[in-house]
């Protein structure tokens, strides 16, 4: 009877050991991905916000402000949207350029082609643009005309 008891409390005290050992690798799984998602919000119905100031910014190509940017990813599909207005006094021509996106060091994630119609003076679009890639996480883009 002692043998039994003394072999059921180590058994005992090594699934305890499991079960905290693996407590802890899941813990630190989780706040790895936090990490890695520094400038994503999940909403409600599992859409990712992309929330980095410096890719939310309003910018300025050939007269053409692009501002209201939203990056988001759902269901493996990462989209990027901006109201477009041109702030010329003439009516742009249609643009042809590349969308690239960004990490905190300045490096390229990944290239996506754009495309806008011509605008007339003061006018308004919205600009949408999307990949099959999740760069909800990324830190910034830039747009580079072709």
């Amino acid at each position: 009877m002692k043998k039994i008891m003394s072999v059921l409390a180590i058994i005992l005290i090594v699934v305890f050991i499991i079960v905290i050992i693996n407590k802890n690798k899941k813990e630190d799984v989780q706040t790895e991905q936090i990490k890695e998602e520094k400038y994503v919000d999940v909403l409600q119905d599992g859409t990712k916000l992309n929330t980095s100031e410096a890719l939310n910014k309003a910018r300025n190509i050939n007269g053409l402000k692009f501002e209201n940017i939203q990056l988001t990813n759902r269901n493996g599909q990462t989209v990027l949207l901006a109201d477009v207005t041109n702030t010329t006094s003439n009516t742009s021509e249609m643009l042809l350029f590349d969308v690239i996106i960004l990490d905190e060091n300045g490096n390229e994630l990944g290239k996506v082609a754009g495309i806008l119609a011509p605008l007339k003076a003061g006018e308004k679009t919205q600009f949408n643009s999307s990949m099959t890639v999740d760069y909800s996480n990324a830190y910034d883009f830039k747009i580079i005309k072709k």
